[in-house]
C-alpha cells in the first residue's frame, strides 16, 4: 500500500481511446500513471539503449480541470448509483478481487487486464454502465470532489 509521499516519477495521461462513447467532457478526467524507462542492453561490448513505457497500475488521477460539468446528467448519475448499490450486494467477490489488484503495487498490466475483463463480463465496467445511458466517470468525478470536504479543517 503507499502511503503518504511516495515518489511520482512519471506523468498522469488521459487515454480517451479506452473510453469509447464516454462523453466528451468526461474522457480526460481519469488519467493513469505512466513512467518512462530507460532499457540498456549489452551485446559483445556494443550498448544500445532504448525506451519504454511503464504503466503504474495502483495509481490514478482524478483531473478535475479536464471535466466539464456541464456534461453531468444526474438522472443518469443516479440510476448509476442504483447499479453500484446493486453490485454492491451481489458482486462483492469480484469487487474485492478488482480492489486487490488495484491497490497492489506489484500487480502487472497483464493481472489488470484480466480483472478488467472479469469485470466486463460482471457488468461492472465503463462500457456496461454506458449501455444502460450512464457512465462511471462522473460518478467519480463528484465523488473525488466530495472527498475534498475533508480538506476543510486545513486552513
Amino acid at each position: 500500500m503507499s502511503r503518504g509521499l511516495d515518489g511520482i516519477k512519471g506523468g498522469f495521461v488521459s487515454i480517451p481511446s479506452a473510453f469509447e462513447g464516454v462523453p466528451e467532457g468526461s474522457k480526460h478526467a481519469f488519467k493513469l500513471e505512466l513512467v518512462p524507462k530507460l532499457i540498456e542492453t549489452r551485446n559483445l561490448g556494443k550498448v544500445d539503449i532504448s525506451t519504454n513505457v511503464d504503466v503504474v497500475t495502483h495509481r490514478a488521477l482524478i483531473d478535475f480541470a479536464d471535466f466539464d460539468v456541464d456534461d453531468v446528467d444526474y438522472d443518469q448519475l443516479g440510476r448509476d448509483c442504483d447499479l453500484l448499490k446493486e453490485a454492491f450486494k451481489s458482486r462483492r467477490k469480484e469487487l474485492n478481487a478488482a480492489m486487490k489488484a488495484v491497490s497492489n503495487p506489484g500487480s502487472t498490466v497483464e493481472e489488470i487486464r484480466k480483472v478488467a475483463q472479469m469485470l466486463d463480463a460482471a457488468g461492472l465496467s465503463e462500457r456496461a454502465f454506458l449501455e444502460n445511458d450512464g457512465g462511471i466517470i462522473p460518478l467519480l468525478v463528484i465523488g473525488a470532489a466530495l472527498l475534498l470536504s475533508g480538506l476543510a479543517q486545513y486552513q
